[in-house]
C-alpha cells in the first residue's frame, strides 16, 4: 500500500481529473499541471503544492500533455494541451522557462465527432522529428493531427488518420513513448492496445497488449503513463479503476506484469503520470501522480516513486533534453 507524499488541492479544484508533469531546466523549479473538468480551470502547481497559475477556460478540458522544443516561430517552445470537450477545440499554450507560467498560443477545431471528445496526448516521433496530437471519443474513434508553426505565432494541426481502438466502448486513456514510436490506448472495456504511433498506417489493426479479464485487469482501464529507463527497460503504469490497483508492466516486449499496488484512500483513478527525472531533494527518484476520485473535491495526488521499490533510471531520460539516444530500430522494423 502506497501512501501519498503530497496533495493537490487548490480551494477551487472540482475534479481534476488529469495532469501532466513540466521538467524545468532546474527540475526542482518543475511544475504539476492539472485539468479539471468540472471547475473549468488548468491549475499549475509546483513540486511543495502550492497553486502557481490558475486559467479559467470556456469549455471542459479533457486530459493534458506535455512536450518540449517544438519549433515555434523559430525558437525552441515548451508546449501544454488538451482537448475542449464542448468545443472539440485543441488548445495549447506555451510555458515560459523563466517564469513558469503558461500563456495561450493556439486553439483549433477538430470537426465533428461521433461522440463526445475524451482522451488526449501529444507524441514526438523519434523517427522524423515530428510532433502530433492524438485525441479520442467516447466511441473509441482515435484521431491523429500533425502539429505544424502556422506562419503567425501560433500552432496548427493537420489531421494524418482517423480509425477505432478495438470494439466502441470508450477509450480515454493514451500515452505514447517518444523512443520506440508507440503508441498505447486504453479502451476501458477490451483493455489496452499498442500502435505505431507515427501515421505510416492509415486504418491500423494494433494489437491488444493487456486485455481485461487477464492479469488482474478489469475494466474500466482509465489512464496509462510511461516510466523511461536505459536499453528499452521502464515501465508502462496502467490505473486499473475497476479494482482500484495500479498495475506495472515492462515497458520492453513481452511486457510482463511486474507489481500490482493500492494507494492509500484512493478509488476510482482516472488520470495518471510519472516521471523518471530527479526532481531535486523533495523527490530525486522522480514521482508517480493521480488523480483520486474518492473526496468531494477529487484531488491529485503525489507519491514518490522510490516508494514503489521498483528498479529506478534518474540518469538516462530527460524530456526536455535536444538530443535523445533512441533504441536501434527503425520505422520500417517496428512491429504493431
Amino acid at each position: 500500500m502506497l501512501d501519498p507524499r503530497l496533495a493537490l488541492r487548490d480551494s477551487h479544484i472540482q475534479d481534476q481529473d488529469d495532469m501532466c508533469i513540466w521538467i524545468h531546466p532546474d527540475p526542482s523549479q518543475s511544475l504539476i499541471i492539472t485539468s479539471d473538468k468540472d471547475a473549468y480551470e488548468i491549475f499549475v502547481y509546483d513540486l511543495s503544492g502550492k497553486t502557481q497559475q490558475s486559467i479559467s477556460v470556456p469549455g471542459k478540458p479533457s486530459n493534458i500533455d506535455v512536450r518540449y522544443n517544438f519549433p515555434l516561430s523559430g525558437e525552441p517552445t515548451d508546449i501544454v494541451a488538451y482537448v475542449d470537450r464542448d468545443n472539440n477545440d485543441i488548445v495549447i499554450y506555451r510555458v515560459q522557462t523563466d517564469t513558469r507560467k503558461l500563456s495561450l498560443v493556439s486553439r483549433f477545431d477538430t470537426g465533428k465527432w461521433t461522440r463526445e471528445v475524451y482522451g488526449f496526448c501529444l507524441y514526438l516521433s523519434p523517427f522524423s522529428g515530428k510532433y502530433y496530437a492524438f485525441a479520442s471519443d467516447k466511441s473509441s474513434r482515435l484521431r491523429q493531427w500533425e502539429l505544424t508553426d502556422n506562419g503567425e505565432g501560433g500552432i496548427e494541426g493537420i489531421e494524418k488518420r482517423n480509425w477505432l481502438n478495438g470494439s466502441s466502448n470508450e477509450t480515454e486513456g493514451l500515452v505514447a513513448d517518444d523512443e520506440t514510436g508507440k503508441l498505447y490506448a486504453a479502451n476501458e472495456e477490451d483493455g489496452v492496445y499498442v500502435y505505431d504511433a507515427d501515421p505510416l498506417d492509415k486504418n491500423p489493426a494494433g494489437e491488444l497488449l493487456f486485455a481485461t479479464g487477464t492479469q488482474g485487469l478489469t475494466p474500466d482501464i482509465e489512464g496509462i503513463a510511461i516510466y523511461y529507463a536505459a536499453d528499452g527497460e521502464g515501465y508502462i503504469l496502467v490505473s486499473n479503476q475497476g479494482s482500484d490497483n495500479f498495475k506495472v508492466f515492462e515497458r520492453r516486449p513481452p511486457h510482463r506484469l511486474v507489481t500490482t499496488f493500492q494507494v492509500r484512500g484512493v478509488e476510482e483513478t482516472d488520470g495518471i503520470d510519472v516521471t523518471n527525472v530527479n526532481l531535486g531533494a523533495a523527490f530525486p527518484q522522480g514521482i508517480f501522480l493521480l488523480h483520486n476520485n474518492e473526496n468531494e473535491k477529487k484531488e491529485v495526488l503525489v507519491c514518490d516513486f522510490a516508494d514503489l521499490e521498483l528498479k529506478t533510471d534518474t540518469e538516462y531520460w530527460n524530456p526536455r533534453a535536444l538530443s535523445r539516444r533512441p533504441l536501434k530500430i527503425t520505422p520500417s522494423s517496428r512491429t504493431p
